[in-house]
């Protein structure tokens, strides 16, 4: 069966974040399993990094960074954790 990672740059998404992961985790996943979700706060001025923690699965990983370096830096280091 495919895995899948699915790999989130989020800037200032606190009211977003947790409804996407809800969404995300309760995809069909006839053809594939969901492995991974990486969520990276990237320099949010919010609390985008602690909500997407609270949802309390496994799968996701998150990481603050803390500094905003912009989405294509995020998703290259998406990338090389995936």
């Amino acid at each position: 069966m495919t895995t899948v990672t699915v790999g989130i740059p989020a800037y200032n998404e606190a009211d977003n974040i947790a409804y996407l992961l809800k969404d995300l985790l309760g995809q069909k996943q006839a053809d594939f399993k969901l492995e991974r979700i990486i969520v990276i706060s990237d320099g949010s001025s919010d609390n985008t990094a602690e909500i997407a923690q609270k949802s309390g699965n496994k799968i996701i990983k998150v990481i603050n960074g803390r500094i905003r370096k912009g989405v294509a830096m995020r998703l290259n280091q998406i990338i090389s954790i995936a």
